[in-house]
């Protein structure tokens, strides 16, 4: 009888542990990373009334929902127990997206502007410290000239004016690898990231001292390389932009609303990609092509692939140019910025790699230089580029450091 008692006993329920987190971090977590209750819900897996009782200070995660909450919102769990919400501004990002499509961020998207934010700011200290000089780059306004734009910008960064720059790429793989390196020589910070093919196809940030894109690796990379220079469109223009761009279809039709800043961005980075003169060169010389038929797709592809850039930039050159029309536009494949299947790895993808081409050549050189110099203390260095030991002594061996 005893026995019984004793294994009835055993058998009540726990009270189930629970993480007191502070209801306005959590509100502050949660706007930040653009979820609201039903979708945070969603993304964890539970109920919409438990995410409002955590707000409310009515109930409180459980240790499993606590640490998937802080995986979610991208947040070291300690700041789920701070006494107040920190006063820290979220990054001034404008949102472009076409009239009909969505009209805010994604959790991923805000995920990724904070993360590039946060290196930022401590690239633009450090490369102050380090005593670098403020990149030079020219504020333009939107709606001035863009052939006069992309000639200077593309002098700039390559001393070539007539296309001659990359005359030698084999692939568009090496052609956005060298614009990239490109704008990192110039003082650009250029960050590729993982965001999936819903979200935007890249953004600015503007800064001074460390201007900076960031491009979506979803797409192949002459798409990239247009993206590239879309967003240093904005940088020049001084805006910090995220960016979706227009369907084909939609962006061919007349008499709709255009985004003017978009827009200009889009023919900076064509004539920026494609010099009015090699282009004409090329068409007239290498195709045969005549002014007095408008130019097929077939053509315009032939152009992407001469200049290593997308069917899509080609065909807006071309239509910039005179030279084809908006219906050729609405000709191109919805599938065309897709990357290809299949692929050779050259190397293990382990996560110092994975972050080295993240964030780039430009920032692991400043980070390195911190640390030789004694600005920053290596656990410093090791937070800011999530890396262990081993990864950083790879970098410091390979010479990042030029």
């Amino acid at each position: 009888m005893r026995k019984s008692r004793q294994a009835k006993m055993s058998k009540k329920p726990r009270k189930k542990r629970t993480v007191p987190v502070t209801p306005a971090v959590l509100k502050w977590a949660m706007t930040e990373a653009g979820f609201t209750p039903d979708t945070l819900a969603a993304k964890l897996k539970v109920s919409a009334s438990l995410i409002r009782a955590w707000l409310a200070d009515t109930d409180h995660p459980t240790i499993p929902e606590f640490r998937k909450l802080a995986v979610a919102l991208a947040r070291i769990p300690s700041v789920f127990l701070l006494p107040d919400a920190p006063r820290i501004a979220a990054p001034a990002v404008e949102f472009r997206h076409p009239p009909e499509g969505r009209s805010a961020l994604t959790p991923l998207e805000h995920r990724f502007i904070r993360e590039a934010a946060r290196l930022q700011e401590a690239a633009s200290w450090l490369a102050q410290e380090l005593g670098e000089a403020t990149p030079t780059m020219p504020q333009l306004q939107v709606g001035s000239s863009v052939e006069g734009a992309a000639v200077e910008a593309r002098l700039r960064l390559t001393g070539s004016l007539n296309g001659s720059f990359g005359a030698a790429w084999k692939s568009e793989a090496q052609a956005f690898q060298s614009w990239r390196d490109a704008l990192e020589n110039s003082g650009v910070f250029v960050f590729v990231f993982p965001l999936g093919t819903k979200s935007c196809r890249g953004f600015s940030l503007w800064n001074g001292r460390a201007p900076l894109v960031a491009v979506n690796s979803a797409w192949r990379h002459s798409a990239r390389s247009f993206t590239l220079f879309h967003e240093y469109g904005h940088l020049l223009t001084r805006s910090s932009s995220a960016c979706i761009e227009d369907s084909p279809a939609r962006a061919a039709r007349t008499g709709e609303r255009v985004d003017p800043s978009e827009r200009w961005c889009e023919r900076f980075s064509a004539a920026l990609l494609m010099p009015k003169e090699s282009v004409l060169t090329y068409l007239h010389g290498s195709l045969g092509w005549s002014q007095d038929r408008p130019a097929t797709l077939t053509i315009a592809q032939q152009v992407a692939n001469h200049f290593r850039v997308s069917l899509r930039a080609a065909t807006l050159r071309l239509i910039e140019l005179g030279a084809a029309q908006w219906s050729v536009y609405r000709e191109i494949p919805p599938a065309a910025d897709m990357k290809k299947g299949g692929g050779r790895v050259s190397e293990p993808r382990d996560r110092g790699i994975i972050k080295r081409d993240q964030y780039g050549r430009r920032t692991l050189n400043l980070f390195v230089r911190a640390l030789r110099d004694d600005v920053l203390g290596r656990a410093d260095v090791l937070e800011y580029l999530d890396v262990t030991d081993s990864h950083l002594e790879r970098f410091e061996r390979a010479g990042i450091v030029g």
